[in-house]
């Protein structure tokens, strides 16, 4: 996978936006990482949106 990863300014923070599809899916790595889920919809009456924590590793 390609490095998606982009600096946030001039911070030590990275962020990186993967369109997943559906699916079970396994985040891991080496350093530690927090893992942020969030979806949206579009559409009138149908508009749906939700965010929650998926994974932290600290250490």
């Amino acid at each position: 996978m390609p490095n998606l990863f982009k600096q946030v300014g001039t911070s030590n923070y990275y962020v990186a936006h993967v369109k997943a599809l559906a699916g079970r899916h396994k985040l891991k790595s080496d350093v530690p990482f927090v893992a942020y889920l969030y979806v949206y919809g579009k559409g009138g009456a149908n508009f749906d949106s939700y965010g929650h924590l998926c994974r932290v590793k600290l250490v």
